[in-house]
């Protein structure tokens, strides 16, 4: 049917899970086709006919039907989805998996046995993210426990760009999140250790308490991560540097840890058996070490935790050794299209995660690129011991480069950082730790039960080699080339890239039935990459329009603003009080002006140094190439505010006081005015005590002709008060930022009559918790006929003008607000 006749039906069960992600419960006609198709091949098989289109549509619309548990789930009438959002909630249930253990917090995953919701205690089902707070953290996977709190669902930051939390939680199937502190976590009876799974789980406990008392400081917490999957001890600026180097995949268990063990486990079998003359005369030494390798694999996965980038793992590496059971040839490419069919039809969100494209990519990429360099079955027999040696070291290097080169778009795409010094990292981290600390990790795990003084010196030997690694590891990280950020590429640029890719590749291997197919295809790619490039040059430095994003950083501020040509302004960053909980920088606005094709920000504008406002500047500052820094030089006793301080001396960033910064900026025909506060407005705060660091607030108005923008920061009705005796009708504007998220103690009438906003921009985290985004301001601004977006509900709202026209777009559609608006002046 096939020359590989897996690998169409893997392409077809990949769109329909698209398709079915993007077109959720309306399936019927999925079920329409596999009938129809069914029929049509049970027909074809009858007649003895070739049949190609209809197990490609079945395996299509079986993928429509198996996403649909995932993005189109139905919840019992007891399940927790039902009680979200509920108050004093009494929640019993048992901890499945434990994934962040950090200073004092403990983040779990908890499955619902029972909920208490003020009428006496009931069933209940579903699973949820817990987030234990406190200094007591003694807790372990199978703890039944008892607290009480608050259910919420998850909340994505809607920006472009965005990644989606809520539907990545929603694959794993945990549809909530609550926060307790750990003394008021009750556990009612620790985890039974009469299962399989919980043995395993206190195996594991038990061999990382042994790392842990034999290993080195520096290197326990990798150790840890490499032998039980557990990487919560790895110091940051350890994975930081792995991560600069280009080996930060060896600290994730992966395919290639587990291809590791099955390539050591398969050599040493292969050795051992080749002594026994019965299994040489039946020519079972391969079959007979595939088939004891995996052995080894399953208690590797096992121990490492079966995450699921494990499983995905496993499976593809089983599947690999049990084909060496099969009389006919192997044929790598099949069995790893195989490997993923199988993955998929167990777990359909697989395709989805990133380690699966990663892992398949990355082997897709190895495979064909080698058979390039070195086609399979062509060995030179004479060659001499060194010949070899360099022959080997050549592939080597081979390996890394093809590797690096497939997962390049997606590496850009889902971590924007590229390295540059990754083949020199992998040439010391991949024989060193993962072809010696890894196997001695594992084989000390297999020896602990017997002999735990021999475990010791295998942990002890282990330990000693991930200490001679770790200075060469740092050492490139800590060269200033590193690595680089990069911007992120679209799914149109990645497709194109592997169009392009795989055009050579089928050229160089000189397949002539597919050459004009292949040369249509690659010409295609090349015209619509151009065409990309062309469109995101004008993107960027070609547009007469300002476009201004109000960015949803939940309770926070930050707005991006692209002035007609390249200028970029960034006024205020959002962020959480503890930017090492969820540093909004890097998680929120960041990847906005990455999807944007933005690496450079000529300003960024600091209105107050309150966390919400300046946490997230300082990883923009860190990583991107700014020009300079406005602010109204209020200091604030913040490690933050010192480490802003910090950056911009390090990076030697434009920085000029606030008495000597000019009050009216014009760039082409866009005007930016500094309107607040004062120039001596610090000397005035010691004796006008309402001067606090809100009502200090950097206060700018940009405009282009009859469209102005006002930024107000989180000024009051005193601040505000003087704004209008300052300015008076001087501060109108077409679109106006609400003070303080829509605070009830700002947006007074009196500043909003002299304003006179048609549109009103509340960005906020909505209206449940700080008492922010207030239903009397709202009513304020509907009373005065003004258009409402809230970044809470609508998500990032984007406003493009001319100078003229003012066009309104939100990220999300919220009903009543429609998609898109048209207002002037």
């Amino acid at each position: 049917m096939y020359h590989r006749p897996i690998i169409p039906l893997l392409a077809a069960l990949m769109a329909g899970i698209l398709i079915g992600s993007r077109f959720s419960g309306r399936m019927t006609p999925a079920f329409g086709v596999i009938l129809v198709s069914g029929i049509f091949l049970f027909l074809s098989a009858a007649k003895n006919r070739c049949c190609i289109t209809a197990p490609l549509l079945i395996f299509l619309a079986v993928g429509c039907l198996s996403i649909q548990p995932w993005v189109s789930p139905r919840f019992s009438p007891d399940h927790i989805v039902h009680l979200q959002n509920r108050p004093g909630l009494g929640v019993e249930g048992t901890i499945e998996r434990i994934d962040i253990v950090e200073d004092n917090r403990l983040r779990c995953i908890l499955k619902i046995a029972r909920v208490d919701s003020g009428a006496g205690a009931t069933d209940a089902a579903g699973r949820i993210r817990l987030t234990i707070i406190g200094r007591d953290l003694s807790f372990s996977p199978g703890d039944a426990i008892r607290f009480q709190g608050s259910i919420k669902p998850f909340r994505n930051f809607n920006n472009p760009g965005g990644f989606d939390y809520k539907r990545h939680m929603q694959f794993q199937r945990v549809h909530g999140t609550a926060y307790a502190l750990s003394e008021k976590v009750k556990v009612l009876e620790k985890g039974r250790e009469d299962g399989f799974r919980s043995r395993v789980e206190k195996a594991r406990h038990r061999i990382s308490g042994f790392i842990e008392a034999h290993a080195d400081r520096s290197s326990r917490g990798i150790l840890k991560a490499l032998v039980v999957g557990d990487r919560t001890d790895i110091p940051p600026e350890t994975a930081l540097s792995f991560y600069r180097a280009g080996v930060g995949h060896i600290l994730a268990i992966s395919g290639l840890h587990v291809g590791i063990v099955a390539t050591v486990s398969f050599s040493l079998f292969r050795w051992l058996l080749s002594f026994s003359r019965s299994i040489l005369w039946a020519a079972w030494t391969r079959k007979a070490a595939a088939a004891l390798s995996l052995f080894p694999v399953w208690v590797y996965a096992l121990l490492a935790g079966m995450s699921p980038s494990t499983q995905r793992a496993v499976i593809m590496v089983s599947i690999f050794l049990l084909s060496y059971l099969l009389e006919k040839r192997q044929d790598i490419i099949n069995t790893l299209a195989a490997a993923a069919l199988l993955v998929l039809i167990v777990d359909p969100p697989s395709l989805f995660s990133i380690s699966f494209q990663l892992s398949f990519t990355a082997v897709l990429s190895i495979v064909l690129g080698i058979g390039l360099i070195s086609p399979a079955g062509k060995k030179d027999a004479s060659a001499g011991l060194l010949s070899k040696a360099l022959h080997r070291l050549i592939l080597f290097f081979a390996v890394s480069f093809f590797a690096s080169l497939g997962t390049l778009p997606l590496v850009m795409r889902y971590f924007n950082e590229v390295s540059l010094v990754g083949l020199a990292g992998n040439l010391i981290a991949i024989p060193l730790i993962g072809f010696g600390v890894v196997p001695l990790g594992l084989l000390s795990a297999f020896v602990y039960p017997i002999s735990a003084s021999a475990a010791a010196i295998g942990i002890d030997s282990a330990s000693g080699l991930t200490a001679f690694s770790l200075p060469a590891i740092s050492f490139l990280s800590d060269l200033p080339f590193a690595a680089v950020k990069a911007v992120t590429p679209s799914v149109v640029e990645i497709l194109c890239f592997y169009t392009i890719a795989g055009a050579v590749v089928f050229r160089l291997k000189n397949r002539k039935p597919l050459l004009h197919l292949i040369h249509a295809a690659a010409v295609i790619a090349f015209l619509v990459l151009g065409i990309d490039v062309l469109y995101w040059v004008h993107q960027r430095f070609m547009r007469r329009e300002i476009r201004v994003t109000a960015v949803d950083v939940g309770q926070g501020n930050a707005a991006l603003i692209q002035l007609p040509g390249k200028e970029v302004l960034l006024v205020d960053g959002g962020g959480f009080s503890d930017p090492a909980v969820f540093d909004v920088g890097a998680r929120v606005v960041a990847p906005v002006l990455w999807s944007r094709k933005i690496r450079t920000v000529d300003r960024l504008i600091l209105t107050h140094p309150d966390s919400d406002h300046l946490n997230g500047l300082l990883f923009i500052a860190e990583h991107f190439d700014v020009d300079s820094i406005w602010s109204n030089g209020e200091p604030a006793e913040s490690q933050s505010y010192s480490g802003f301080g910090e950056i911009i001396e390090r990076h030697r960033i434009s920085a000029p006081k606030f008495e000597t910064l000019a009050r009216v900026h014009r760039l082409d025909d866009v005007e930016i005015k500094i309107l607040y506060p004062p120039a001596d407005f610090i000397e005035r705060k010691r004796r006008e005590k309402w001067r606090t660091t809100n009502d200090n607030s950097l206060v700018v108005r940009i405009g282009l002709g009859s469209v102005s923008f006002l930024f107000p920061g989180d000024i009051t009705e005193k601040a505000e008060e003087e704004l209008v005796s300052l300015y008076g009708d001087s501060l109108r504007s077409t679109v106006l930022f609400s003070p303080h998220h829509g605070s009830p103690r700002s947006s007074t009438p009196a500043f909003l009559d002299r304003v006179s906003p048609e549109i009103v921009i509340v960005s906020s985290g909505g209206r449940y918790r700080t008492g922010l985004s207030h239903d009397s301001v709202l009513r304020r601004y509907r009373d005065r006929g003004c258009r409402i977006y809230e970044t809470s509900r609508h998500g990032a709202v984007m406003l493009e003008s001319d100078g003229r026209k003012l066009t309104v777009r939100p990220f999300l559609d919220a009903g009543e607000a429609g998609h898109l608006f048209k207002t002037g002046n």
